[in-house]
């Protein structure tokens, strides 16, 4: 609610975001120095290292999983370092950016804490069969509407499910394919990072298009997105 509320205070004054962030910030600083410090550590020892992890993954479908699921996450991600400046010059209200990345945060929420419910119910290529569809289309959609509502629309059920639904997917991968739980962070880390060469990868890639032309950038991410998402599709299991 504090992302929601930020940006409307300017349209009371400048400083009003100032003084909400100064608040906030205190409010840290005196959660920080309150906290108790262990009275011990608690010391591991590391026995795996990441590639004997990742070669003990081999043949059991978690890659196929971990290239969907991250090119997912690293396509949106990468789509935040452009929507924004495209909404401006469709003259969406700068002010009102705030909003929706708070409305996104409480879609977030609202997902990840239902999905939970329906876990064991989930048939994951249903699931991964959805995706394909809904996130090709929305980077299509984004670029084919005008209306700049309904952009921020998609942006926020999307980008709410996208997240929100992460939860689901941690505990997917752990629960099936995390062979040795003392390793389950080690395991999940490599989406992670997969999810971040995506970033980086198409934030770069489609930077010089983005700079010519919003639509043609946002075509192009939504024709990247569903041919790297129908090559994988194939290979996730059907059931585990």
């Amino acid at each position: 609610f504090l992302l929601i509320l930020i940006p409307l205070g300017a349209q009371l004054t400048l400083q009003t975001p100032l003084y909400l962030g100064l608040l906030l910030d205190l409010i840290g600083l005196a959660a920080v120095i309150l906290l108790a410090n262990p009275s011990a550590i608690e010391k591991t020892t590391l026995k795996k290292s990441i590639l004997r992890v990742m070669s003990e993954l081999r043949g059991s479908g978690f890659y196929p999983i971990i290239i969907f699921t991250s090119a997912i996450t690293g396509f949106s991600i990468a789509q935040m370092s452009y929507i924004y400046p495209y909404l401006e010059t469709l003259g969406f209200p700068i002010a009102f950016l705030g909003v929706i990345a708070g409305l996104r945060s409480l879609g977030q929420f609202l997902v990840g804490s239902k999905i939970a419910k329906f876990e064991s119910k989930i048939n994951i290529r249903r699931v991964f069969l959805f995706d394909l569809i809904l996130f090709s289309s929305s980077f299509a959609l984004i670029a084919y509407l005008n209306n700049v509502y309904i952009i921020a629309a998609i942006l926020v059920l999307v980008g709410s499910y996208e997240v929100g639904r992460s939860a689901f997917i941690n505990g997917y991968l752990g629960t099936h394919y995390a062979k040795d739980k003392n390793y389950m962070a080690t395991t999940l880390s490599l989406k992670g990072q997969t999810s971040m060469f995506f970033n980086s990868a198409v934030a770069y890639g489609v930077g010089f298009i983005m700079s010519r032309s919003f639509e043609a950038g946002f075509y192009i991410m939504s024709g990247a997105l569903f041919v790297i998402l129908l090559a994988t599709y194939p290979f996730i299991e059907r059931e585990k």
